[in-house]
């Protein structure tokens, strides 16, 4: 019976100091006396920023508590003033300046009658210059001007920590314009942008998710790489073609560019015009056996001035009436002066490539002054085969150095 009653006991005075901590209210027995603490601070938080970390915390129970405590550094302690209210009251503080380093926090609170709570502790880093020297931009994977006169940037895969990238650049009007880029987002237009000048961006971060600073990688000022001149230079350049000369039906020759008499197969009159399914399409067709297609050419002739360019030929995305087909020879070429070379002197040229099999072909060249340069296709389609191509466009782009 004595051994049940002092468990009785026992089991009361846990239940006792249990109800009384609900309140905050501790007690220790210790040496047969009873030790009250104040009530300990509630949801410590440490915000780490920039040279400086802020501690947040709620004070609920125990409105008796006047002044808290931090201790730091090890023997370092700041004491912070409270004055409580009826409704829980949220206190903050800031250390700084500090190092870059990790550093560790006890809070203690101590209320009007002298007593204190238990300990809370928290850690946490303060960042700074060695932290944002490991910073990279995000990648920028491609930056162009467009026949609109809006630039377009395309952005690669972003670090977790990064937010976003901050982008300015300069208008026709000579006037600057900032635009913000969110931290998924992968491309970003930038309106009325002026031709030949660069545009600057950097990249914003936040170490943490409690951070209460952002970091900025090194800013970097750059052109745009490719601008489309296309519309400058080149026309009737895109689906759907205009029509020069044609049957009414489906073939015809293209506005403006100059077709040679050995691409002219159908009915002998027209190449490089095909309607087909509506298509109006840019490209040329000898299907097997027919009439081949020997040393055919087909271009347009511009003034460009010295710079570095690209013409870009693409054959669709997939759709059943455009693409290529057959392995004879197709050039995509340019060349100074007033003519394409012929198929099997290619190497006279500034840029070609053969195209069969592609759906989409580039070729670059650089004019070192102003001159008449002569852009387009060179077929050599002598085999039995079928051989056709039927193009969605031809680009021009200017390469800013």
């Amino acid at each position: 019976m004595k051994k049940l009653m002092l468990s009785i006991l026992t089991l009361a005075a846990a239940l006792a100091w249990a109800g009384c901590s609900k309140i905050d209210d501790y007690r220790d027995f210790a040496a047969g006396k009873m030790q009250k603490y104040a009530g300990k601070v509630d949801s410590l938080k440490l915000f780490p920023g920039d040279g400086r970390i802020v501690l947040s915390w709620l004070l609920i129970a125990d409105p008796n508590v006047n002044k808290v405590v931090i201790k730091f550094n090890g023997a370092d302690s700041v004491t912070v003033p409270v004055s409580r209210t009826e409704k829980p009251d949220s206190i903050t503080y800031e250390f700084s300046p500090l190092q870059e380093a990790t550093h560790n926090y006890t809070v203690i609170t101590i209320n009007t009658f002298g007593e204190r709570s238990v300990p809370v502790y928290i850690s946490g880093k303060s960042y700074g210059e060695n932290y944002t020297k490991t910073l990279l931009n995000r990648p920028l994977e491609d930056a162009w001007l467009a026949e609109n006169g809006n630039a377009t940037l395309k952005w690669g895969s972003k670090e977790e920590t990064c937010l976003g990238v901050k982008i300015s650049w300069t208008k026709n009007d000579g006037s600057k314009a900032e635009r913000y880029l969110a931290d998924v987002t992968p491309e970003i237009v930038l309106e009325d942008y002026k031709p030949g000048t660069p545009f600057t961006y950097r990249t914003l971060f936040k170490p943490e998710p409690l951070a209460i600073d952002t970091f900025y990688a090194a800013p970097v000022s750059m052109l745009l790489k490719r601008e489309v001149v296309t519309h400058k230079y080149l026309k009737n350049f895109r689906r759907p073609f205009a029509i020069g000369e044609w049957d009414g039906e489906r073939w015809g020759t293209p506005a403006y560019w100059n077709v040679s008499a050995s691409a002219k197969t159908r009915g002998g009159l027209y190449g490089g015009f095909d309607n087909l399914s509506g298509s109006a399409a840019f490209g040329f067709e000898k299907w097997d056996g027919e009439t081949a297609i020997n040393n055919g050419k087909t271009s347009q002739t511009v003034t460009l001035p010295a710079g570095t360019y690209e013409v870009v030929l693409s054959l669709g995305a997939g759709e059943w009436y455009l693409g290529t087909r057959g392995d004879d020879v197709r050039y995509l070429a340019a060349a100074t002066g007033n003519t394409l070379p012929d198929h099997n002197a290619m190497n006279t040229a500034l840029a070609y490539k053969n195209f069969s099999g592609l759906t989409r072909s580039s070729i670059r060249f650089t004019v070192d002054g102003t001159s008449p340069v002569t852009i387009g296709f060179v077929m050599n389609w002598v085999s039995y085969a079928a051989q056709y191509f039927r193009a969605q466009e031809i680009i021009l782009y200017h390469l800013p150095k």
